[in-house]
């Protein structure tokens, strides 16, 4: 659903729905640690990626694929640094 909210600019959704996750995770005792780990990195990354979509920046955008690219492994990194670098390619670096 978090995707789906991202493709369509549906950002607001997107927030409104990484919040409640976040608190859902609090609350789950039956995730493993590692688990809620990868949940709570995918969200951060999520998260960062709309605040970079909807306030575009060549600078911080570089330094989030930084972070993302040397992150440990979790699910859907992929699908972030595939987004991440079509923010880029369509930001249009200052002449």
């Amino acid at each position: 659903m978090l995707k789906i909210y991202y493709e369509t600019n549906a950002y607001e959704s997107a927030l409104s729905l990484t919040d409640s996750i976040q608190h859902i995770l609090k609350k789950d005792k039956q995730l493993t640690e590692r688990q809620g780990k990868n949940y709570r990195r995918f969200l951060l990354y999520y998260k960062n990626l709309i605040k970079l979509k909807t306030h575009p920046d060549i600078t911080c955008l570089s330094v989030y694929e930084k972070k993302l690219s040397s992150a440990d492994h979790f699910r859907h990194k992929e699908w972030l640094l595939n987004k991440a670098c079509e923010l880029k390619n369509g930001i249009r670096k200052p002449s």
